[in-house]
């Protein structure tokens, strides 16, 4: 086992434990987390993932430098609603417009119409990762 994933672990356990103290997280919440990767394996870095909710609620996380997230509905709150949600990914290419960088993921990560990322939320903790595709070149 990898330390990044040994680190995901103990957050999670530490994050279900915290829930379940009365009076901590908001009720109904469900932990989830998750690493986010290009298809080559690397760790997609300071990337938004946004998760769009049937109820027309959305949630905002970044990922860190290893790519990975934790769900929050709000700055205190972890954890997402029960429900289904389309997911999508917004890459960190800099401030430099004159750089022009180049997108290392297909751009139907970054519509909720478009993108075939999705996760269903129900009452049990989750670990979901999502591997992205490269744009068509």
């Amino acid at each position: 086992m990898n330390s990044s994933r040994l680190w995901t672990d103990v957050l999670l356990l530490l994050l279900l434990a915290t829930l379940s103290l009365p009076g901590c997280g908001r009720r109904g919440n469900t932990p989830i987390a998750g690493l986010v990767t290009l298809e080559n394996g690397a760790p997609l870095v300071n990337a938004t993932v946004t998760f769009h909710g049937e109820d027309q609620k959305s949630y905002v996380v970044k990922t860190d430098a290893d790519g990975r997230y934790i769900a929050m509905t709000d700055s205190q709150t972890q954890g997402l609603p029960p429900g289904k949600y389309a997911v999508t990914v917004h890459e960190a290419l800099g401030d430099d417009i004159d750089a022009r960088p180049v997108p290392n993921i297909h751009p139907k990560y970054t519509y909720s119409d478009s993108t075939d990322l999705s996760l269903v939320v129900a009452d049990q903790p989750l670990e979901t990762d999502f591997t992205l595709a490269p744009p068509k070149r």
